[in-house]
């Protein structure tokens, strides 16, 4: 970190970086002696069974992105495709932590779910304490203004909403009133 230039003042402007997430990972490891693999294996996606869902690296191993979603851009209210390219995600799997999985429909509804139920899997067990979760969910760092993230979106056919904040790997927001949770 001692290496990182300083970008803005202290605590007066949110600029997204992954650095710490993947430091955060790498402690976990030294602490359990587990690699990060595992301990999200065995600790979340498992628990809630998230059987389908696999690491980045192993995806681009297993065929690359041959049965991925394709991503598109809304600019000027048209969409255009974006190319993958494999190369470009190669070097991820040393982030791992900041988010190098990959995931479908299903195994995503039920990390929803986990989320709105407090921490519980399906069938009602705990996964993680109810407290430890909501923390999560928590504005840390409020935004002075609208983000990076806002300008990306369109403002039709509704607004987007609003980002008020991040939180322990969430962005905060509002739509039409209601409380968001985006990124994580």
């Amino acid at each position: 970190m001692r290496y990182y230039r300083q970008v803005y003042p202290f605590r007066t402007f949110f600029h997204y970086n992954n650095a710490l997430y993947t430091l955060a990972g790498h402690v976990a490891e030294r602490l359990t002696g587990q690699s990060y693999e595992a301990l999200l294996r065995e600790r979340i996606l498992q628990p809630l069974g998230m059987d389908d869902t696999v690491y980045l690296a192993d995806a681009l191993e297993d065929g690359g992105f041959s049965n991925f979603a394709q991503t598109y851009l809304t600019y000027n209210r048209t969409g255009h495709s974006i190319p993958y390219s494999e190369e470009e995600f190669r070097p991820l799997k040393l982030h791992l932590p900041a988010g190098g999985v990959v995931s479908n429909a299903v195994d995503m509804a039920r990390y929803m779910k986990f989320h709105l139920s407090g921490g519980r899997d399906t069938v009602g067990r705990l996964v993680v304490p109810e407290d430890n979760l909501r923390q999560t969910h928590t504005v840390n760092f409020v935004s002075p203004r609208k983000s990076a993230l806002d300008k990306l979106e369109p403002d039709w056919p509704v607004e987007a909403g609003t980002t008020q904040g991040y939180g322990l790997g969430w962005g905060i927001g509002t739509y039409r009133g209601t409380c968001i949770l985006f990124l994580g």
